[in-house]
């Protein structure tokens, strides 16, 4: 899978299949259910995209960020990623298009501490809803670009 290092967002699809429990470092202990997790999240620094993406699929890693927990974790297997190209901080404009379309938040202020408008960057649906992640990304204006991932 060939991801650029230009700068942009992205939203990271992951799926579980069965019901765990998990610490998410200062967040505590979190119950997660079936189904599939939307991680909304930016890559402007050093690398962009490619770095920041690349890093998030990679299993043993340091855990650093509240995302880590989910991808260090072998239940959750990621699905597909959707990104598009921006020089801006605009994950906070995706979080809340995803809010607007029905999109469940799950633990508040994960990925999010540092934001004042999104609840979370973390949401939850039963069923892998591609179609309005991409009008989420539409909605602001971007080019969406999607990269299924294999073995998932």
């Amino acid at each position: 899978m060939e991801i650029p290092n230009e700068k942009g967002v992205y939203v990271l699809v992951l799926h579980l299949n069965r019901k765990i429990k998990l610490r998410v470092g200062s967040l505590s202990y979190q119950l997660f259910k079936p189904g599939y997790y939307y991680y909304v999240g930016s890559a402007l620094g050093p690398g962009g995209l490619r770095a920041r993406i690349y890093r998030h699929l990679r299993s043993s890693k340091k855990v650093r960020w509240h995302i880590d927990y989910l991808t260090v974790n072998q239940l959750f297997k990621p699905v597909l990623i959707v990104y598009a190209y921006s020089t801006e901080r605009i994950e906070c404009n995706i979080s809340l298009s995803l809010l607007s379309r029905g999109f469940k938040p799950y633990i508040r202020k994960f990925g999010s501490f540092d934001c004042r408008s999104c609840p979370t960057h973390l949401y939850y649906a039963k069923e892998l809803n591609l179609e309005k992640v991409i009008e989420a990304f539409i909605e602001n204006r971007l080019n969406p670009r999607i990269k299924f991932i294999k073995d998932s």
